[in-house]
């Protein structure tokens, strides 16, 4: 091969040559700079150990410190019974509540119509519904007279 084609062909192109070079160099030394100024580039990796915390409140404890816990009356003795409301889409009752809302309403309330039949959870007195965590809507309360 004949090495003066060659240098020929470079002092044809050297602008164009030179110019790329210039990028290829910018390039790099972007990247060198980017990763040497990256805070993650000297970040060590976060492991997660499960351990038991002796000194933590929280960390359970024995059968002798809950029952007493239960002695003093800090702990229940039985699981709590919360009370559920009536079975959603059973008819019964004059005040309605959705399973998606913490208020009831009476029946003849528009908002009551327009509760999903799925969605629908039916009380027997304003009573029953309170209990059940729920609170009076507007049309409620004008209805039992608060």
């Amino acid at each position: 091969m004949d090495l003066t084609k060659v240098w020929i062909t470079l002092q044809q192109h050297r602008q164009e040559i030179g110019s790329i070079m210039a990028g290829l160099c910018l390039f790099l030394a972007g990247i060198l700079i980017g990763r040497t100024t990256s805070p993650y580039a000297t970040a060590q990796p976060i492991i997660f150990q499960d351990r038991q915390c002796t000194d933590c409140a929280s960390s359970g404890g024995s059968l002798t410190e809950l029952q007493a816990l239960q002695a003093e009356g800090v702990a229940l003795k039985e699981p709590s019974r919360i009370t559920t409301p009536a079975v959603a889409g059973a008819q019964q009752g004059q005040f309605v509540a959705s399973v998606n809302s913490n208020l009831y309403h009476h029946v003849t309330c528009s908002t009551a119509a327009r509760i999903n039949e799925e969605n629908k959870v039916w009380f027997a007195s304003s009573r029953e519904a309170e209990e059940a965590g729920y609170e009076p809507s507007a049309c409620a309360k004008e209805k039992i007279g608060e």
